[in-house]
């Protein structure tokens, strides 16, 4: 019988900006410049209001673009927060672990049965290739949903203490969640 009330964990995830949010952040910091020096030059006071509105622009974007996602699990239950410019928190999901069909690494076999169906996915990973590996897990709530996830080694061996038979975890990471 797995003790559920001491099997608290949290993982934090830094995805890296899209390319998109680079790219705008390169347009608005040229344009703020090009707008001050046409303000320097001229004398305008329309382009030091442009040169604050792009710059306004600038600091919404750079904010959009710093999001964290943060993982907790306790209990039976996963819950994930999105968080921007490490401020302001939103709930995303709550994940009971019964409505967890499969979790496991992508391109795991045990995965084989829903390969090719077309459901909603949601990627809540770092989306960048710095070697950490992807989990991905099918939940029914209502419908079947994919969920991307990167969660950390210690949250995997309590996840696979509450639901064996769910969650397909690394041989290695099963001895050391077995061990007392």
């Amino acid at each position: 019988m797995v003790n559920e009330s001491n099997n608290y964990c949290e993982t934090l995830i830094r995805p890296a900006p899209d390319g998109t949010a680079r790219l705008l952040t390169g347009v608005c910091l040229g344009a703020a410049v090009l707008c001050l020096l046409l303000f320097l030059l001229f004398g305008g006071w329309l382009f030091l209001l442009l040169t604050a509105a792009v710059l306004v622009l600038w600091y919404f974007n750079r904010r959009r673009s710093q999001v964290e996602y943060e993982y907790q699990f306790w209990g039976r239950q996963l819950d994930i927060e999105c968080i921007y410019g490490a401020e302001k928190r939103k709930p995303l999901a709550t994940y009971q672990m019964d409505q967890v069909e499969a979790l496991a690494p992508q391109g795991d076999a045990s995965l084989d049965d829903y390969q090719g169906r077309q459901m909603p996915t949601r990627d809540l990973t770092a989306r960048a290739a710095d070697g950490a590996e992807v989990y991905v897990m099918y939940v029914r709530d209502g419908e079947l949903r994919r969920v991307l996830l990167q969660p950390s080694e210690e949250m995997l061996r309590n996840m696979w203490r509450v639901a064996p038979e769910r969650v397909h975890i690394p041989a290695r990471l099963r001895a050391q969640a077995e061990e007392p």
